[in-house]
């Protein structure tokens, strides 16, 4: 069973993108948006922009006008991306060295397409991983079942030979259902440990 593991999908936030703090903190002390009412928007109208339903430039000047910050849109998701930009430069080293072994590795994140478009070309995982899969082009987020079925669709693989990891243990269980093999990320150490138990 060991040897069928012939892919990686890694999650971006709190795996391989790890910021020492989130963009709604910056807001704060930028432009003065309650840390409330950002979260809100986060787990509101922005939430729909991940799974491509809504874009985000779109329904930010509405926001931006209720908050009053005074930069448009667009330069505004230019700090928000830049502020979090922030990789873990150990693990994407070894996401290389399992790559020069002949094994795939792949992000799979819930993240609009401003965002997912920064982490491609900005961030250089078009170049340093084997592909990007963002919801809002898959069209499901994270723990949506639709969202691991799609992805594995576009890897053309079956669910036994891929491997997942991410922080949250709601979106590792969710890809246990689908059928991957999965495992919840802390740190590098831990990670290194468990995936020699897979055979890589």
């Amino acid at each position: 069973m060991l040897e069928m593991i012939k892919t990686i999908v890694f999650d971006a936030d709190g795996v391989i993108v790890r910021p020492k703090t989130f963009f709604v903190t910056r807001a704060l002390e930028l432009y003065g948006i309650p840390k409330q009412e950002f979260m809100a928007f986060i787990h509101g109208q922005f939430k729909r922009c991940t799974t491509g339903e809504l874009a985000l430039l779109d329904i930010l000047p509405e926001y931006l006008e209720k908050w009053n910050v005074p930069v448009e849109s667009q330069a505004f998701v230019r700090q928000w991306v830049e502020h979090e930009h922030h990789i873990d430069v150990a693990l994407l080293e070894q996401i290389q060295a399992f790559r020069a072994d002949g094994i795939p590795c792949y992000l799979g994140t819930n993240q609009e397409r401003n965002r997912a478009n920064y982490m491609k070309l900005e961030m250089g995982f078009n170049s340093s991983l084997d592909g990007v899969f963002a919801s809002s082009d898959l069209g499901f987020r994270k723990p949506d079942l639709g969202f691991y079925q799609s992805l594995q669709n576009k890897i053309q693989l079956s669910a036994s030979e891929i491997i997942f990891w991410d922080d949250s243990l709601e979106n590792v269980s969710a890809a246990r259902e689908a059928g991957w093999k999965a495992e919840v990320f802390t740190n590098l150490q831990a990670f290194n440990q468990t995936i020699k138990k897979y055979g890589i």
